[in-house]
C-alpha cells in the first residue's frame, strides 16, 4: 500500500509517530497485498484460492475495525450509571442574596460504591453558612439507592458575569481500588446587587468646570456589607473626586443603611467635537479575601461648550490722572454653542487708587466691599447672550484725588470676572475672567496757600495794626506749603501775582531751592525747584504789606492772586497744574488774627 510505504520509515517515526503507528497497523494488509501481487495477480488458474484470500483479507479488515472501536469506546467504570445533579433554590438572584444548593446523587448500577466523597466547589464569592461543609464523606452507596446534600450561604458575584458551582463525587467500585469521578456543574448569573448604587448628577455639563455629584450606596440585603471601595475615574477629559480623593472607602454598611458621598466632576475637555461624555462607577466589596466588583452605574452626560470672549479696553486713556474718570469698555462675545444667561460681571476696585464713592455714583450696579457687580437688572443685555452675539458694558473708574502708595510708581490693572448660568436650569456655572492693560496712575502734589498774622502756635509774625487801619502799613505773611504724595515730582514751578493793594517787602523764605524771584514791572513772583521725592515737603513764605486808603475802609482786599503751581509727573509723562485760592486779609486759617479784625478801619 502506498500509505504504508510512504510512512513506515525512520523519518516518520521521529517526525510523525502517529502516522508511523497507523502504517504499522496496516502491515498485515500490506503484506497480504504484496503476496497477492507476487503469487496471484493475473493468474486465473488460482481463482479459487484468490477468492478465499480476498475473504480472509476482508474479514481481517472488519475485525481490525471492530477491535479499534472497542478499544477506544470501552469504559470499565460505571459513571454512566451514577447520577449527580445540582439545583439552586432561586432562579433569579442578586449578588449578596441568600441561596441554597441541593446536590442529589443516585447509584443506578448493581454494584455498591465505597469510599464515596462528595465535594462542593462554590464560586469565590460564596460565603457558606457556619453549619455547612464543603466536603462530605459517604461510606457506602448501595445499588439503586440515592441521597442528597444541601449547602447554603450568601452568593456574592459580579452582576451579569457567569459563575459556576461544581459538585464532584469520587468513589470506588466494591472490590476495586480504582477511583472513579463523577462531576457536574451549575452556572449562575447575578442580575444585580443588594448594594444599590445611585449616581446623581446633572444631565448636562460644560466642557471646563466643576459639577456637583452625589453617590448614594444602600444595603438592601439583611447582612452587613464590609470593605466597600469605589475607585473614581480619572481620565484626560474628566476627574471624579470626593473630598479631593480618588477613592471612596466604607468599612461597613449595615442592612438598610444608606451612605451619601458628596463629590464633584471636574471636566477639562478641549475637543469641541465631544458632545457626550459617558461616565461609570463600580463599587467593589471584599469577600473571602477576593475583591468582587458590583453593579456598574453608567450615565452619559451631554457636554456643552460655552465660550465667552472678554475684551477689556480703556477709552483713549493711556494714564490715570488724580480726580479724573477713566472708562473701561468691557465687550463680551459668546463664542460657544449654547446660550449664556443671567450673566454677572464683577470687578474689584482697588480703594487706594479708585474713588469708591464716586465709582458707586457713576456706575449702574452694586458696589459692596470694593467689588462692583453688574447684573441683568442694570444691563438688560446680560439676561441672555446668544451664540455669536456681543455686548459692551462701560465701567467708569474715577481716580482718587490722592492715590495712595508706598513711593513706588502706581499702576492700575483690573481683573473683571464673568459668571454665567446655562439654560434649562443646568446647575453648572460658566466662569471666565480677563485682565486689563496696566495704565500708570499719577499722584497728587498737595498744596495750600494761607495768609497769617499769627502762627498756629500763637506767635505774632505780622507787623502793624490789626485790623489794618487807613494810612498805616500792616504786614502779613503768605505761607505756601507743598506736600508730595506717593510719586516723584519734577520741574515744580510756583507763580503768583501781587494784588494792586499789596506791597512787596522783600522778605522771603524757602525750604528748598533758590529764593523767590519778584518782577516789579509785572508784579509777579516765581519760585521753582528741580524735583520733590515721594512724601517730601516744601515751603515758600513771602511777607506782603498793605497801606489801606480811605476808599478801602470796611473792605478786606486781596494781597496775592493767580497762585499757580505746575509740576511734571514723570510716571504718566504729564504736566499737572494746581490753582490756589487768592489770599485776602480775612485770614480764614488764622483764628487769632481773624478775631482781631479783618476789615480795614
Amino acid at each position: 500500500m502506498k500509505f504504508f510505504e510512504e510512512h513506515f520509515t525512520i523519518d516518520h517515526l521521529k517526525k510523525a509517530p502517529h502516522k508511523w503507528f497507523a502504517a504499522l497497523c496496516l502491515f498485515p494488509i500490506h503484506a497480504a497485498e504484496m503476496k497477492y501481487k507476487k503469487t496471484y495477480h493475473l493468474k486465473f488458474s488460482h481463482a479459487k484460492k484468490l477468492f478465499f484470500f480476498d475473504m480472509s483479507l476482508l474479514s481481517s479488515i472488519v475485525i481490525l475495525i471492530i477491535a479499534s472501536i472497542t478499544w477506544f469506546t470501552f469504559d470499565p467504570t460505571i459513571s454512566g450509571l451514577v447520577s449527580l445533579q445540582i439545583t439552586a433554590s432561586k432562579d433569579k438572584i442578586k449578588s449578596g442574596d441568600y441561596i441554597e444548593y441541593t446536590i442529589s446523587f443516585e447509584n443506578k448500577s448493581d454494584i455498591s460504591l465505597t469510599n464515596a466523597t462528595l465535594t462542593i466547589t462554590p464560586p469565590s464569592g460564596f460565603v457558606m453558612s457556619t453549619t455547612t461543609e464543603k466536603i462530605t464523606r459517604i461510606d457506602r452507596i448501595e445499588p439503586h439507592s440515592q441521597g442528597q446534600k444541601t449547602i447554603s450561604g450568601y452568593f456574592f458575584a459580579t452582576p451579569n458575569q457567569e459563575t459556576k458551582t461544581i459538585a464532584t463525587l469520587t468513589y470506588t467500585q466494591e472490590q476495586n481500588t480504582n477511583i472513579e469521578v463523577k462531576r457536574t456543574t451549575i452556572f449562575g448569573t447575578a442580575r444585580n446587587s443588594i448594594l444599590e448604587t445611585i449616581l446623581e448628577i446633572s444631565d448636562t455639563i460644560i466642557d471646563k468646570g466643576s459639577t456637583p455629584i452625589n453617590i448614594t450606596l444602600t444595603n438592601t440585603g439583611n447582612q452587613p456589607i464590609e470593605s466597600i471601595t469605589i475607585a473614581l475615574p480619572n481620565t484626560q477629559e474628566f476627574t471624579l473626586s470626593s473630598s479631593s480623593s480618588q477613592k471612596i472607602a466604607i468599612d461597613t454598611l449595615l442592612p438598610g443603611q444608606t451612605k451619601h458621598i458628596i463629590g464633584e466632576l471636574t471636566t477639562r475637555i478641549t475637543n469641541t467635537e465631544i458632545t457626550n461624555l459617558p461616565i461609570e462607577i463600580t463599587p467593589s466589596i471584599v469577600v473571602n479575601n477576593t475583591q468582587i466588583p458590583q453593579e456598574t452605574v453608567r450615565q452619559t452626560l451631554t457636554v456643552l461648550h460655552p465660550n465667552m470672549g472678554v475684551y477689556a479696553t480703556w477709552s483713549n486713556e493711556t494714564s490715570g490722572i488724580p480726580g479724573s474718570t477713566n472708562i473701561l469698555n468691557l465687550t463680551l462675545t459668546n463664542n460657544g454653542n449654547t446660550d449664556l444667561v443671567d450673566i454677572l460681571v464683577t470687578t474689584e476696585l482697588p480703594s487706594d487708587i479708585v474713588d469708591i464713592i464716586s465709582a458707586k455714583e457713576k456706575n449702574q450696579g452694586i458696589l459692596k466691599k470694593n467689588i462692583l457687580t453688574i447684573t441683568k437688572d442694570f444691563h438688560p443685555g446680560l439676561a441672555v447672550l446668544q451664540p455669536h452675539r456681543s455686548i459692551t458694558i462701560p465701567l467708569f473708574i474715577p481716580i482718587a484725588q490722592i492715590p495712595k502708595g508706598n513711593g513706588t510708581p502706581l499702576n492700575l490693572t483690573l481683573q473683571p470676572e464673568i459668571h454665567a448660568a446655562l439654560p434649562n436650569n443646568i446647575e453648572t456655572t460658566y466662569n471666565t475672567q480677563t485682565k486689563t492693560a496696566s495704565i500708570p496712575i499719577g499722584t497728587t502734589l498737595i498744596s495750600e496757600a494761607t495768609l497769617r498774622y499769627f502762627t498756629t502756635e500763637g506767635d505774632q509774625i505780622g507787623r502793624g495794626p490789626l485790623p489794618a487801619v487807613v494810612g498805616k502799613q500792616t504786614k502779613y505773611w503768605a505761607l505756601i506749603n507743598l506736600q508730595n504724595t506717593a510719586g516723584t515730582r519734577e520741574q515744580i514751578h510756583l507763580q503768583a501775582t501781587l494784588a494792586p493793594s499789596a506791597q512787596w517787602t522783600g522778605k522771603t523764605s524757602v525750604s528748598h531751592g533758590n529764593d523767590v524771584m519778584y518782577n516789579p514791572q509785572t508784579r509777579m513772583i516765581s519760585w521753582q525747584i528741580t524735583s520733590l521725592a515721594p512724601f517730601e515737603k516744601a515751603g515758600v513764605y513771602i511777607e506782603l504789606g498793605i497801606t489801606p486808603t480811605q476808599a478801602q475802609q470796611g473792605q478786606s482786599p486781596e494781597l496775592l492772586k493767580n497762585i499757580t503751581i505746575t509740576a511734571v509727573d514723570p510716571h504718566i509723562k504729564q504736566t499737572l497744574t494746581t490753582y490756589l485760592t487768592p489770599l485776602d486779609i480775612t485770614l480764614p486759617k488764622d483764628p487769632m488774627g481773624n478775631q482781631k479784625g479783618t476789615k480795614i478801619e
